[in-house]
């Protein structure tokens, strides 16, 4: 499994980049960024991945419903 970490980061780097370019809505990518750097920050490398998907998930939900709110006005 040595090199596995490098494809992961290298594929979620991929992907990030692909949503950017393809989307006008860029509020998910920056709610992900933001989220887990926070987590990092706080929680460390060793366990932010759960505390940054706890984070998230809330977030893009709110998010959603606030811009459907904001079509409907």
């Amino acid at each position: 499994f040595t090199g596995i970490e490098f494809v992961l980061t290298a594929l979620f780097v991929t992907m990030f980049v692909e949503q950017w370019l393809n989307n006008k809505n860029h509020r998910p990518a920056i709610i992900g960024v933001m989220s887990t750097v926070l987590a990092l920050l706080i929680f460390g490398k060793e366990i932010f991945l759960i505390p940054a998907m706890v984070l998230i998930a809330p977030l893009l939900v709110i998010s959603r419903k606030t811009a459907r709110r904001a079509a409907n006005v």
